[in-house]
């Protein structure tokens, strides 16, 4: 896949800082090569000037594998992904937070793209509940846009129970995935670019169009 990174800038001086948090467990070898296109889709799709980082996550390791500008720097290649392992979702999720409130100090707009093709089975650290109020803090008091790609899964039910909203969660096939990471870039793109960062959470709403195509005959 040929990836261009576009240099299209956020106005009025807003800094982003854009994380993702990319499911490495066992099942996501069938669909290992959508999930690095998808990526780097969507480091393309950041506006100039943008930040990105990534962490990689499985039962064997939660590993930050990216900090750059949103530049070829950044873009991922497919021997640096190799699925292992079951699924801490929510200790991936709580360690990454963590993570990126110290990384993302100084940063006008933040966003946290989680995409998972399973269910949570191997957390030690965190529990549900504590990911759900964790995520509804960022989101409703730091106004963090947080994105929620759940494949083969039922998103907006998923990411409900942890803290995700329905408009910002996105069901996708596994074959769609490169798809679904564009989307939430451009959804990024336009949270990064609003006003202010509450309503560019409200302007980074998923389309009837991009549910459409990321899973056919799916909300």
């Amino acid at each position: 896949m040929t990836v261009t990174i576009k240099t299209n800038s956020i106005p009025d001086g807003t800094r982003l800082y854009a994380h993702v948090v990319l499911d490495r467990s066992g099942t996501m070898d069938a669909c290992a090569a959508e999930a690095v296109g998808g990526y780097n889709a969507y480091v393309a799709a950041l506006p100039e000037g943008a930040r990105v980082s990534l962490t990689l996550f499985d039962s064997d390791g939660v590993d930050l594998v990216r900090d750059s500008e949103a530049t070829s720097t950044a873009l991922l290649s497919a021997t640096e992904f190799e699925p292992r392992g079951m699924t801490p979702l929510y200790d991936a999720i709580g360690r990454t937070v963590a993570e990126v409130e110290t990384r993302s100090a100084g940063f006008d707009r933040v966003a946290l793209v989680v995409l998972t093709d399973g269910y949570e089975n191997a957390s030690q650290e965190f529990r549900r509940d504590d990911i759900l109020k964790l995520l509804k803090r960022k989101q409703e008091v730091d106004g963090w846009l947080v994105i929620y790609l759940g494949a083969n899964q039922d998103a907006w039910a998923v990411g409900e129970k942890f803290g995700t909203t329905a408009a910002n969660s996105l069901s996708v096939d596994t074959t769609r995935l490169s798809f679904a990471l564009d989307s939430a870039g451009r959804a990024t793109r336009a949270y990064a670019e609003a006003l202010d960062r509450q309503s560019g959470r409200l302007q980074s709403s998923f389309s009837a169009a991009d549910r459409g195509k990321a899973r056919p005959r799916a909300r």
